[in-house]
């Protein structure tokens, strides 16, 4: 009987025992160790999250980043002169103003200016007309808002001939100013939902 009851007593004092400490437990805030919400609702939880700010709607990787798609878009400038003149005609003033336009819409681009003239005169005559052409074509992309350090000129006289000969076509093929720019946008791939088109 002495046995009994101690057993007793013992499962009572352990019960109580235990209940405090569970009480105990209970009352003391549970701590997380990691962020597990995601503010910018892009399904990846912020202790993941390396782009805080995805824009809403993008395709995202692992990580929580918008996927970048690259792509690249090219601009010509090709103006034409008159015999022995670096006057821009009116009819090329819509390239100049075309690629001002491009320039602007991509402001990391620069552009070369390249000034050519036709065989007829005399050489030295010939590089000065065409470093002056180049020049023209630049202080007009200027007066068209483009930054005057972006734009460099360069003559090359008579030589690099666009078209070979002595006939009027030939020398006003090669009587010309030059110019390519290569610009680059990065924009944000959505996210496909049901109503997507793919393109093909």
């Amino acid at each position: 009987m002495k046995i009994l009851f101690a057993v007793i007593s013992m499962l009572i004092i352990t019960g109580c025992s235990s209940s405090s400490d569970t009480s105990d437990n209970a009352s003391q805030p549970m701590i997380q160790s990691a962020d597990l919400t995601d503010s910018d609702h892009d399904g990846v939880i912020n202790a993941r999250d390396t782009c805080a700010e995805t824009p809403k709607g993008a395709a995202i990787d692992n990580d929580g980043c918008p996927t970048i798609i690259n792509r690249s878009e090219s601009k010509n400038v090709h103006i034409l002169f008159q015999n022995d003149s670096a006057e821009i005609a009116p009819t090329f003033h819509s390239e100049v103003r075309k690629m001002a336009e491009f320039m602007k819409s991509y402001p990391d681009t620069t552009l070369v200016l390249q000034g050519f003239a036709s065989k007829s005169g005399k050489s030295k005559h010939n590089l000065k007309l065409s470093q002056q052409r180049a020049e023209t074509a630049r202080e007009a992309l200027i007066f068209q808002g483009v930054e005057p350090h972006r734009i460099t000129i360069v003559g090359y006289g008579e030589n690099f001939l666009e078209q070979e000969g002595d006939s009027k076509v030939a020398e006003a093929i090669n009587r010309r100013v030059l110019g390519t720019v290569v610009g680059y946008k990065g924009s944000i791939q959505d996210e496909w939902t049901i109503f997507s088109t793919r393109e093909e």
